[in-house]
C-alpha cells in the first residue's frame, strides 16, 4: 500500500511540474497532506489527538493554499484552482498522506511483533527496503500502462541515469530519517507537519534559479503555508 502511495505521488508531483510553476506545486504537494493525514488519523482513531495550536496551524494552511495560486489579491475566482498542476499537486498530497499512514501503520507492526520486536533503527532500514521493492514496482506497472512514459524511458535510461541515481540517494537517504521519527512520536500528524520546513526552501528556489512569477500573494501563501507548518508541529 505504501509503494503505490509513493509510486502514485512521484507520477502526481512530476506531472504537477511539468503543468505548472514548482512555487506552486511543490508548496500544495507538501503542504496539503498535514491536513489529510490528521484526518486520516481521526478517521482511524489512531493515538492521541493533536492540540489546540494544530487546528490554528491548519487555518493557516488552508489560508495559505487559497492565496497561493493567485496573481493579485482581488483576483479571487474558483478557476484559479480550475488547472492541471493544481489538480496533480492535490492528487500528490494525497499520495503523501496515503504512505506516511501507512508507514507509520507498518512501523509500528515491526516495533511490536510477538518473539523479536525490532528497533526503531532496524525496523527503518527492513522496511525501506521493502517500500523502496513496491514503489519500483508500482512505477514500473505505471510507465508499461502510459504510451507517452514508455517513450520518454529510453531517453531517461541515456541521458538522465546519474541524476535519477542522485535524486533516489537523497529521496531515501532523507525519507530514511522521517521514518526513524515516526518511531517517537505519539501522533504521525506532527511527523507529516514538521517535514515540511523543506516547503519555503522548495518555494524560493523555484523564484530564484527557475525564475518563476514573484507574484505578492505567492509570497504570502508561501509565508502563510510556513507559519502554519510550524504551529501545527506545537504540541
Amino acid at each position: 500500500m505504501s509503494g503505490f502511495f509513493l509510486a502514485a505521488y512521484l507520477e502526481a508531483l512530476a506531472g504537477a511540474y511539468r503543468a505548472g510553476d514548482i512555487s506552486i506545486a511543490y508548496p500544495l504537494a507538501r503542504s496539503l497532506p498535514v491536513i489529510f493525514v490528521f484526518l486520516f488519523s481521526l478517521v482511524l482513531d489512531k493515538n492521541l489527538p493533536p492540540g489546540g495550536w494544530f487546528l490554528v496551524g491548519i487555518f493557516l494552511i488552508v489560508a495559505g493554499c487559497i492565496i497561493l495560486p493567485l496573481k493579485a489579491f482581488g483576483d479571487f475566482h474558483f478557476s484559479n484552482y480550475l488547472n492541471l498542476c493544481c489538480l496533480l499537486a492535490v492528487l500528490a498530497a494525497v499520495g503523501v498522506a496515503g504512505y506516511t499512514v501507512a508507514d507509520d501503520m507498518a512501523l509500528r507492526y515491526l516495533r511490536e511483533l510477538p518473539g523479536k520486536p525490532m528497533s526503531p533503527v532496524q525496523g527503518t532500514l527492513v522496511y525501506m527496503v521493502l517500500e523502496g521493492v513496491s514503489c519500483s514496482l508500482w512505477q514500473g506497472l505505471f510507465v508499461v500502462v502510459n504510451r507517452q512514459e514508455r517513450q520518454r524511458m529510453p531517453e531517461v535510461l541515456k541521458s538522465y541515469k546519474g541524476p535519477a541515481a542522485l535524486t533516489g540517494i537523497g529521496i531515501y537517504l532523507t525519507y530514511g530519517i522521517v521514518l526513524v521519527s515516526m518511531n517517537f512520536v505519539s501522533n504521525v500528524s506532527y511527523v507529516a507537519a514538521f517535514r515540511q520546513l523543506s516547503i519555503p526552501i522548495g518555494a524560493i528556489l523555484g523564484m530564484a534559479l527557475l525564475k518563476e512569477p514573484r507574484y505578492l500573494p505567492k509570497t504570502v501563501g508561501i509565508a502563510a503555508i510556513f507559519a502554519g507548518l510550524v504551529l501545527a508541529a506545537l504540541k
